[in-house]
């Protein structure tokens, strides 16, 4: 839920909405309410997004204007099994890289998938796959 406002004394819009319980809030930087507006329906399409079970990177970036890293699954795997090198087992270990290396094959295995595309119906259909 998002919603526009402003505040006692300010020419300004301010554009408001819920995040993990708390009330977070930033300034739209314009007095000009159709603007505002553009920019609060921004802020909907991100949250609808995020509802959704996947905020697309290209809605991310032209909603934030932050060029998001372009990830690939596989390296964020890669860098995620060296974290774990020192902290596990090496059967834990091995476990853990097959289990990545399943995920991968699920996603396309040749194909790269970038980390921002991977969405929460992508990973239960793998375990629905892993199950049977």
């Amino acid at each position: 839920m998002s919603w526009l406002y402003k505040r006692k004394g300010s020419t300004k819009f301010w554009l408001g909405w819920r995040a993990g319980g708390k009330v977070c809030q930033k300034t739209t930087g314009t007095a000009d309410r159709k603007e505002a507006l553009k920019q609060l329906a921004g802020v909907r399409a991100l949250h609808e997004s995020q509802r959704a079970g996947a905020l697309s990177l290209a809605v991310y970036e032209s909603l934030t204007g932050i060029i998001a890293p372009k990830v690939t699954l596989k390296a964020a795997l890669a860098d995620w099994l060296t974290e774990c090198e020192g902290s596990t087992s090496p059967g834990t270990l091995s476990r853990y890289a097959t289990v990545a290396a399943a995920f991968e094959a699920h996603l396309g295995g040749g194909k790269d998938a970038l980390v921002g595309e991977v969405t929460p119906s992508h990973i239960r259909t793998f375990l629905a796959a892993c199950r049977t």
